[in-house]
This record gives structure tokens, C-alpha cells and sequence, in this order.
């Protein structure tokens, strides 16, 4: 069995592909496998991974008509055979050949555990690179076990709604049927906040390997829509049902964040306005001091101009920092 397997799916990403595949192929260590989807693709991403992996017998390609990137991850896990999941997305990159080395002999060093949380880099269009590392300004607070410590974590944006910034155990995955949900968008949300039952021990990376490419010219078109934000809140009306009020309010700081998402991004409904807004004053428990950095900022706000200026500021903020973005990539 591998120690690690990496999935990866493929959708129009010919400009990307190549570095995101000879990144996880040219590891020093070579204890995995590595599981590309095809959803479907319409440019030459494919052709030029089949290039890349011929005659490399621990990677194989899949194929499936295009139907998101939650059917591919969930069809890269299906045939996984490592111990631990890596996901990638394919327009991102592993950030030098020994990662896989450090990461193993970590893993080995901290017995194994269930989880271990990283943090990107991000690359930008102009070749700036930036790196948080919320995790070395937190190592005090870290104790290995992952419920003591789940409000300490979310509060730095430590375990937050993406895949990529995780390396898990694939049997937590499989024995408790955590999937990606099929026919959402940003589906990594309920995806991550089903992981957290599961999880008992964890340990984070003091070292970035992960480079997360931001304002890719592509990605300037995929704004959020309606249906994102109904999504969302479908999302969130489920887990208000089911996990709230929690322990310790593991999952009112954990959801805060994307209520704030929906605040932010209110202007994308065009549809029944009232009800969207019934919603978000119904549930304006979940904007409370200490439960991110980033509520911390968006409650002061709230306090001292109420629910609806509160959002019509961030919406504000949101199209300046887009805007800003594109005058980035055109002037590359």
C-alpha cells in the first residue's frame, strides 16, 4: 500500500497541467500514487498529462463526461490505495521535489495521525508570492488533540473549507462516507464540516508546500451567482438543524465565516430578496466576537451599522478588490 495518494482533477487547464503533474512525479519519494480525472475536458490538458505519465506505472488517468469537480475528487478516492489523501487541484503545484520526504518522516514522527493541516502559498498573475503561516504564529496553542483544539484553529483560519490544505487518512474518508456533494457550489464547505466529527488527533505543517495560483486570468470569470449563494445556505440551514447549538460552538465559528460569505455577495440575489434577508436576520446569532479573525472584523461593523450597511460595505469592498485583481492580470 502507498503512503499517499494524490488526486487531482483535470478540467481545461493546458496552461497549468504540466506543472502540476511533474510537481508530484519528480518527489525524491516515491511511496505514492497519483490519480488524475479527466471531467470531461475540452483543451489539450489531458493529452499533455498522458505525455507526462507514459510508461509511469504508479499513475493512472480517469475518465468521466464533465460533471464537476466533486464526481471527480469522489471517483479519485474510489480507487485510492494510500494510506493518506492528498488533493490537488490541477492548476496549483507542489512547491519543490523533497516535500514528500518531509512529509512522510512528520507523519512517522507525530504517530500518524488523522489529519494534518498545512497552509498555501499563493502565487499571483505578477509573480508575487505570499505566505501567511498562521501555524508557526500558533504553535503554543496546539496540542494534537482536534476537538480541544478545533476553536483555537478556526479562529486562525487554520481548518477552514478546502480540501487542499489537508492530508487525510483514507479509511476516515471512506468508513464514515464522507463525500463531496454532488450539484453544489462551494461544496468543500459542508464537505470540511463533515470531517470534524471523525478527526481525533491531528498536527499541522510549520512549512508551506503547497502553491495555491491566485488571479489566474480564468478565474476572473467565475463570479458567484444566485444559485452559489442559495447553495450555500441550503448548506447552512442543514448543519443549523443538525450540529447547533455545539459543543464548545465548534460549528457556529466554523459556519460564521460563510454567513459572512453571504453577506458579502448579496447583491448576487436577484430572485426573493425578502427571503434571503428573513434568513440572515434569523441566524445573526452565528456573527459573535472570537469566532475567526475575519468575523472579528465583520462583527465591529455589524455593531455599529446594523445587518444591512454591514453588508452593503462588503459588497463595496469585494468590488474594489476585484477590480483591483483584473487591473493586476491586464497589466501583467
Amino acid at each position: 500500500m502507498y503512503l499517499f495518494s494524490v488526486i487531482v482533477p483535470v478540467y481545461n487547464v493546458e496552461k497549468y497541467i504540466e506543472q502540476c503533474v511533474l510537481s508530484i512525479v519528480n518527489q525524491k519519494f516515491q511511496e505514492f500514487e497519483l490519480i488524475l480525472i479527466n471531467d470531461g475536458t475540452e483543451d489539450s490538458s489531458i493529452k499533455i498529462a498522458e505525455r507526462l505519465l507514459e510508461n509511469n506505472d504508479k499513475a493512472i488517468i480517469l475518465h468521466q463526461k464533465n460533471q464537476g469537480q466533486s464526481v471527480a475528487r469522489n471517483l479519485g478516492l474510489k480507487q485510492a490505495r494510500g494510506k493518506y489523501i492528498i488533493f490537488v487541484d490541477s492548476d496549483d503545484f507542489i512547491i519543490n521535489n523533497s516535500v514528500f520526504s518531509l512529509l512522510a518522516k512528520y507523519i512517522e514522527k507525530n504517530n500518524f495521525p488523522d489529519l494534518i493541516l498545512h497552509e498555501e502559498t499563493r502565487f499571483f498573475g505578477n509573480g508575487k508570492i505570499h505566505y501567511e503561516n498562521n501555524i508557526k504564529k500558533t504553535g503554543l496553542i496546539r496540542t494534537g488533540n482536534f476537538k480541544g483544539d478545533l476553536r483555537k484553529l478556526i479562529f486562525n483560519e487554520l481548518f477552514v473549507a478546502s480540501p487542499w490544505d489537508k492530508v487525510i487518512k483514507r479509511d476516515i474518508l471512506l468508513d464514515n462516507n464522507i463525500n463531496f456533494p454532488i450539484g453544489l457550489k462551494s461544496e468543500d464547505m459542508i464537505w470540511t464540516s463533515d470531517l470534524i466529527p471523525f478527526i481525533k488527533t491531528y498536527d499541522c505543517l510549520d512549512f508551506s508546500f503547497y502553491m495555491y495560483r491566485k488571479n489566474i486570468a480564468n478565474s476572473i470569470t467565475k463570479s458567484v451567482d444566485e444559485k452559489h449563494l442559495k447553495d450555500v445556505i441550503s448548506m447552512l440551514k442543514i448543519v443549523l438543524k443538525k450540529n447547533i447549538p455545539s459543543e464548545n460552538k465548534i460549528y457556529e465559528a466554523f459556519w460564521a465565516e460563510h454567513y459572512t460569505f453571504l453577506l458579502m455577495n448579496a447583491d448576487s440575489i436577484k430572485g426573493n430578496k425578502r427571503c434571503f434577508w428573513m434568513f440572515m436576520e434569523k441566524n445573526q446569532f452565528l456573527l459573535r466576537k472570537g469566532y475567526t479573525k475575519n468575523v472579528d472584523r465583520v462583527y465591529n461593523s455589524y455593531k455599529l451599522f446594523g445587518l444591512r450597511i454591514t453588508s452593503k460595505l462588503l459588497i463595496f469592498f469585494r468590488k474594489l478588490n476585484n477590480f483591483n485583481r483584473k487591473y493586476q492580470i491586464v497589466n501583467e
